[in-house]
């Protein structure tokens, strides 16, 4: 499935093997199938927004 992470509240740092995010409410990442990451938070105050999706064919 293909993954958007949305930031909905304070700063979230995404990681993946080639690059690093910062997102903020309003920015979002999309992730391919299978793609490694992981999520960072600076503080207590981050939250995101995971949504799943299968690509129409």
């Amino acid at each position: 499935m293909t993954v958007t992470v949305v930031a909905i509240k304070g700063s979230i740092q995404f990681h993946t093997d080639d690059e690093e995010t910062t997102l903020v409410p309003g920015k979002a990442v999309v992730m391919a199938p299978g793609e490694f990451h992981w999520l960072e938070a600076p503080d207590e105050a981050g939250e995101v927004m995971v949504v799943h999706g299968v690509l129409a064919q």
